[in-house]
């Protein structure tokens, strides 16, 4: 691969695009993985490379401790450049600060990433085509902001059920939510979302029928401290669904389609993402 010519942007750069254009940053690990993984690592960096240098991808530095012996140690993500934007149907919001974002914030967007992904490669068959992911959402495509309301989740996807469209926003939690956070978000944001939410483009395009919460955790712990503080609030008056990053990655072990995933509510019991929560 010649890094100084001009790449040809294929389909698999455009996926790679997309996905960034929903979660701003990607490390080599998820892209080589869900994305260039019909090549070899190798060609994977040398396209990054070569993307980066004509403009079509950015990168960004981020620190993690690795363990108390060996110290932090330094990981290039990726961004998207300005060149990738005749390729996105909205406008990235691609300025300085995207370099600025603190390490935890960065890797926040790459676990949403590694459990949001597998929703977006859910088998386009399912139950005789009567379900499916239609498209993901970003933030910025599903944040609503004024003085009365702030709802800014992390991300979202549609999805079609027998031609009725359901929109599950999502939230990303890596840490142990504080009970204030939680009735802040659940109360003053998807309490009254009913009444704001035909702001939103997507509700229109997308003929959305209903509304739905998912909350996905970084581990089982931190999944089950969630439902149980979710449950004292008894006004949030949107339907709420659980996973985890474990539970994720140990259904996709046994069953390549995410919408058989066993999903918890606020009752403890297991739904899926296209049944009437109970």
């Amino acid at each position: 691969m010649n890094l100084e010519s001009v790449p040809i942007i294929n389909q698999r750069d455009k996926k790679l695009f997309y996905y960034l254009s929903i979660f701003k940053y990607l490390d080599v690990k998820f892209i080589h993985t869900h994305i260039y993984c019909h090549r070899s690592k190798s060609y994977c960096y040398q396209r990054l490379i070569q993307l980066d240098r004509h403009g079509y991808l950015d990168t960004a530095t981020m620190y993690e401790l690795t363990s108390k012996t060996e110290g932090t140690v330094a990981r290039k993500v990726f961004i998207n450049g300005g060149n990738a934007q005749e390729f996105l149907s909205f406008n990235l919001a691609h300025n300085s600060k995207i370099h600025n974002f603190h390490d935890h914030y960065i890797n926040h967007q790459i676990s949403l990433a590694n459990g949001l992904v597998h929703f977006d490669e859910a088998n386009l068959s399912f139950e005789d085509n009567n379900i499916r992911v239609v498209k993901m959402l970003s933030e910025q495509e599903l944040s609503i902001s004024d003085k009365k309301i702030s709802i800014r989740p992390d991300a979202g996807f549609v999805l079609e059920i027998n031609k009725s469209n359901i929109l599950y926003f999502v939230e990303m939690e890596r840490s142990y939510a504080k009970e204030d956070d939680l009735m802040r978000k659940l109360v003053d944001q998807y309490s009254n979302i009913s009444k704001y939410i035909t702001r939103l483009e997507a509700i229109e395009y997308y003929n959305i029928q209903s509304i739905r919460l998912l909350f996905i955790s970084d581990d089982d712990n931190k999944m089950n401290n969630i439902i149980f503080k979710t449950s004292k609030v008894l006004n949030h008056n949107v339907e709420i669904l659980f996973t985890s990053l474990p539970q994720i990655a140990n259904h996709m072990k046994n069953d390549d389609n995410i919408l058989n995933l066993d999903l918890k509510s606020t009752s403890g019991n297991l739904n899926k993402l296209y049944k009437k929560i109970q």
